[in-house]
């Protein structure tokens, strides 16, 4: 689904380097270790801690793929497509970060075991949209005038749902399709 391709850094977005790394371990990605970061791609990686970074019109501001264990906190996501997309990924953390005007804040496709906690989530079409994704906890988040607040659609099992401030969504607070035996 999503390579392990070479691109170079002198590729930019918004003037921006774009970074799509692949097989990280231990790293931290802030604006001290990778300044001006325009995109970001993390993929095949573990332990991976990004946080502090404003990302902007993209199709994702921020990629994880087939990451586990890793942390993403303090990311700003606007006018993207998904604000932030984790994808075959689990056990991840994905806390206190601002995601605003994207088609979906957060998206969970096929990953399980991971924890959104403390975000924002604002102002989307979707706020959170989950497909495949099994066991996840979603806790503690603002969830307000979005379309959706939350879609699970498709085939999720096991997820956790609590403490959270789904408010003022027009098209609806939380919708399960095609899903079973999570816990609101």
């Amino acid at each position: 689904y999503y390579a392990t391709e070479d691109i170079d850094t002198s590729n930019t977005v918004n003037g921006k380097p774009l970074y799509y790394l692949i097989n990280q371990s231990d790293s931290l990605i802030d604006p001290s270790t990778f300044p001006d970061i325009g995109y970001l791609a993390l993929v095949n990686s573990t332990h991976v801690t990004v946080k502090d970074l404003n990302l902007t019109k993209n199709n994702q501001g921020l990629l994880f793929a087939y990451t586990t264990n890793s942390t993403i906190e303090n990311v700003k996501a606007s006018n993207n497509r998904y604000g932030i997309e984790i994808i075959d990924s689990s056990n991840n953390t994905i806390s206190c970060n601002i995601l605003t005007n994207n088609d979906e804040g957060i998206r969970l496709e096929k990953s399980c075991g991971n924890t959104v906690i403390g975000n924002d989530i604002i102002s989307n079409d979707d706020g959170i949209r989950a497909s495949h994704s099994n066991n996840n906890t979603i806790n503690c988040n603002t969830i307000s005038n979005n379309q959706r607040g939350m879609e699970f659609c498709f085939f999720n099992v096991g997820n956790t749902i609590s403490n959270n401030t789904i408010v003022s969504n027009s098209k609806g607070g939380i919708r399960l399709a095609h899903s079973d035996n999570n816990n609101i």
